[in-house]
């Protein structure tokens, strides 16, 4: 209910414009168009309420107006709720201090509960206009039926020469009743003129007139038009302007209608037709007559421009053509104009830049990382932004062309090329939006592929020496000349959140300079020397204030390296939301931890701060009236440290609760885990043991818990010093000797892994503890470069062990085998297969191990 309702809105807000154009257009023009195109006109507005999506136009109105909406979509980020499969990352031990998580969830339900209440109004007071035009049609029907006699044959005679008139041959039965004054048309299939007693008293000429007046009507096929206004009023009830609308299209549709009768008379008859028009509107007071009638009624505003009308029409018939192409050609342009939808465009960006490429070139979708973001004018989707921190690559009929990636680059180092690359030719190129350097390239797969083949690449390197990147602008020579290349590379700009980026990256950089284990003073010192060209004032006075509130540099191992953004948010004139990791890092490569970060990014006296910071907030909210499931939700959040695995579960222990003013903070030991299946038993492949964890609620009035803050205690030699500042004295013995809850926390979460599989309609074996693994017996430095090592990053998803894995991969769960034998010639042989569910192959490597080298003997990619 509440999506129809808020189309209906949507498409009422677009008529809306329309209208108003149209009606200024109408009053700008006035006498230089036809009634009859002053009429027609208003179809423009009628198919808008009908037909609201319209073709993509250069031309259309709604091109001017600003983009209000944003929807963003993660291609490639897979939903943490029901797949935690990402990269493998260790463990999270970001301490937060007192910084606290923001719940907004009783903001966004309120708001959807609003919409809810709105809709539920809106078809309410829909089915009572719905019902009382239907109940005052069937009176009215029933008051005619009753009160209404048979006309004279005098009056048929007079029907039937007026018909001859409209060339016209409608069976039509004329109706003498009291109900209403006025005369009117009533029904499409079997019409009725209705006339009243006083008719009767006019002339035969004057009676005349006013069948002709409804005939035209008939002709006009108004009482099908105004039907539809009924419905469509129905339906946007609630907007003043449809009903304004409707009303000068009933006004307009009399104009019309006169016009239509004006010409078919002689020059002589038309002031007798004003004048009895006159005789009829002035002569025969009567209320509003029925919704579903269409006559000669009018009010007094609109009897003097049909009067006015008569007046001048030989003006109009005079130039009869050139009125009509006049009114054909307004009609064409607000067609054109208000009709179609505004154009859609896809913009491509890279890191801090924008990039064009060439018009039959597509990003390819299955990059991992991809971001879209959709910008709408009222629901049309006008600009299709595609995203990428890391690569985009382009695709010319399905095939790879090239791409474009950001990496490192430190000053004077040598440029970063591909692996088995062999430079034939390098040279500078001038006029770039920073310093360039084309180089070309052969580039030969690895030996142990089997492939013997070279490639030749072009690749322009756009280097960013202050920023610390480069930009890697790549395509297939044998697709792609040089200055194709160079062209993509000219159209480099800044993106419209570069100021954004620079800074939140500029500030992540920053991290690791300030030591959270520094005396206070000296934290403050950092504090200042390291965010103040970063964040807001405000901000950094509170984190001066009280140090514990700021980010930093909590142990020695890991540190925050930087701050990967993974969407950027435009929520007001000069305001942005990031979103993002903070990354840790250690001295041994790849071994990282990530922290869910959320920054919101002002302008303040023309430059861009960070007015405020937000841990966690990426969290999934929810309503929870019940502390054990608060709990058990708050460790699950934790899912975001542990981006391997299918299903979150948790184990708690509540050791004690403290509430006060309506903050609960509860003393537990906690454990996470993310299971998924190796050797075909669903297991725990990563988690947490049993930590000691302080979590933070609010409650409202309603009861509902909020998670505030989610507190580990430190590692290394800070761990028992952290331990008895976040716990009161009566539960240090149980907080130090943690590890002996464990097991209870195992069956938790083992509890809760059987049962994600029994949602899933899976049997297996639930487990917790390690699954034994057998190792394949080959060479070691053969191993080593088979698994994990660089040479052979596709088979990184592969088990390191003999047996399988299981991965879930854009819905679609894999299984990831590794086996080994040996082959005719006695060699051991190590095969690699990727299957479905179903048992159909999607991959398949076979390496022959010659001493230490791995040779690729078959290779099946469908």
């Amino acid at each position: 209910m509440e999506k129809i309702f808020y189309t209906v809105f949507l498409i009422s807000i677009q008529a809306s414009i329309v209208g108003l154009f149209i009606v200024l257009v109408k009053r700008i023009l006035n006498n230089k168009i036809s009634p009859e195109w002053h009429y027609a006109l208003w179809v423009v507005l009628i198919l808008k309420l009908i037909l609201p999506f319209g073709p993509e136009s250069a031309l259309s109105f709604f091109n001017l107006m600003p983009q209000v909406e944003q929807s963003v979509d993660f291609l490639h980020y897979q939903s943490y709720q029901e797949n935690i499969y990402n990269r493998p990352v260790i463990n999270d031990r970001f301490e937060k201090d007192n910084i606290s998580i923001v719940d907004e969830s009783t903001r966004l339900s309120d708001s959807k509960n609003e919409v809810k209440i709105l809709a539920y109004i809106w078809i309410t007071v829909a089915m009572i206009f719905f019902t009382f035009i239907i109940l005052s049609s069937f009176v009215f029907h029933k008051k005619i039926k009753r009160r209404g006699k048979s006309a004279p044959d005098s009056l048929y005679s007079i029907l039937e020469k007026c018909k001859e008139r409209m060339y016209m041959k409608n069976n039509i039965k004329i109706v003498v009743q009291d109900v209403i004054k006025v005369p009117a048309i009533f029904g499409i299939f079997k019409p009725y003129i209705l006339i009243s007693p006083e008719i009767l008293k006019l002339n035969e000429e004057e009676i005349s007139y006013i069948f002709i007046h409804e005939l035209a009507h008939l002709k006009r096929k108004d009482l099908l038009v105004n039907y539809l206004l009924l419905v469509l009023q129905i339906l946007h009830w609630f907007n003043p302007f449809i009903w304004y609308f409707f009303k000068k299209i009933r006004q307009d549709m009399e104009v019309a209608a006169d016009w239509k009768v004006l010409d078919i008379l002689e020059n002589n008859e038309r002031k007798k037709y004003g004048r009895t028009l006159i005789t009829v509107l002035e002569g025969l007071n009567t209320p509003h007559i029925s919704f579903k009638l269409v006559g000669m009624m009018d009010d007094k505003s609109n009897i003097e421009r049909r009067i006015e009308m008569i007046k001048i029409m030989d003006i109009f018939k005079n130039r009869k053509r050139f009125f009509a192409i006049a009114g054909l050609i307004v009609f064409i342009i607000l067609t054109v104009f208000l009709l179609t939808n505004p154009t859609s465009k896809t913009l491509l960006q890279i890191g801090y830049y924008t990039i064009e490429i060439p018009t039959d070139w597509k990003v390819k979708t299955d990059t991992p990382g991809l971001i879209t973001e959709k910008n709408t004018i009222l629901k049309i989707i006008t600009t299709t932004r595609i995203i990428s921190n890391g690569e985009l690559v382009f695709e010319k009929d399905n095939v790879p062309v090239g791409g474009v990636r950001i990496i490192g680059y430190e000053p004077n180092q040598l440029l970063f090329l591909p692996n088995h690359s062999e430079v034939k030719s390098k040279k500078e190129i001038e006029g770039l939006i920073t310093r360039a350097v084309l180089v070309n390239l052969d580039i030969t797969p690895p030996a142990a592929t089997g492939d013997n083949s070279i490639k030749n690449e072009n690749h322009i390197y756009l280097i960013f020496e202050e920023d610390g990147i480069a930009y890697d602008i790549y395509a297939d020579a044998k697709y792609v000349n040089e200055s194709q290349l160079i062209k993509i590379a000219k159209s480099f700009k800044p993106a419209p959140d570069y100021e954004v980026r620079k800074v939140v990256e500029g500030f992540g950089k920053r991290l690791k300079n300030v030591d959270k284990l520094a005396p206070k003073e000296g934290c403050r010192e950092l504090i200042k020397e390291n965010y103040s060209q970063y964040v807001s004032q405000n901000l950094l006075a509170e984190w001066i204030r009280d140090p514990s509130k700021a980010p930093g540099r909590y142990v020695s191992s890991p540190w925050p390296d930087r701050i990967d953004i993974k969407d950027i948010t435009k929520i007001g004139q000069a305001k942005f939301l990031v979103t993002g990791d903070i990354v840790e890092i250690t001295s041994v490569p790849g071994e990282e931890w990530r922290t869910g970060v959320t920054l919101t990014v002002e302008k303040l006296e023309g430059k861009w701060l960070i007015t405020g910071i937000d841990f966690g907030s990426q969290l999934q909210t929810q309503k929870i009236k019940n502390l054990d499931e608060a709990v058990s939700y708050a460790i699950k959040s934790r899912r975001l440290a542990y981006n391997e695995g299918e299903a979150a579960t948790e184990g708690h222990i509540i050791l004690d609760v403290e509430e006060k003013d309506g903050i609960i903070k509860v003393y537990t030991i906690a454990s996470f885990g993310a299971f998924g299946f190796e050797n075909g038993i669903f297991t725990k492949i990563s988690g947490s043991g049993a930590i000691p964890t302080v979590i933070t609620f609010s409650k409202n009035e309603k009861g509902e818990y909020s998670l505030l803050e989610y507190k580990e205690p430190m590692d290394g030699a800070f761990y028992i010093d952290s331990l008895k500042k976040m716990f009161p004295e009566k539960l240090y013995d149980k907080v130090i000797s943690a590890d002996k809850y464990y097991p209870e926390l195992a069956k938790q979460q083992e509890a809760q892994a059987a049962e994600y599989l029994k949602n899933i309609g899976r049997t297996a074996k639930v487990s917790a503890a390690y699954v034994e693994k057998k190792l394949v017996n080959i060479n070691v430095e053969a191993s080593n470069k088979l698994f994990g090592g660089t040479e052979f990053p596709f088979l990184n998803d592969y088990p390191w062990w003999i047996g399988t894995r299981e991965r879930i991969e854009n819905g679609i769960r894999y299984i990831y085998e590794t086996s080994q034998s040996k082959t005719n010639d006695g060699y051991d042989l190590v095969i690699f297969r990727k299957t479905k569910e179903d048992g159909t192959i999607v991959e398949e490597y076979r390496y022959k191990i010659v001493d230490s080298e791995p040779q690729l003997i078959y290779k099946n990619t469908k």
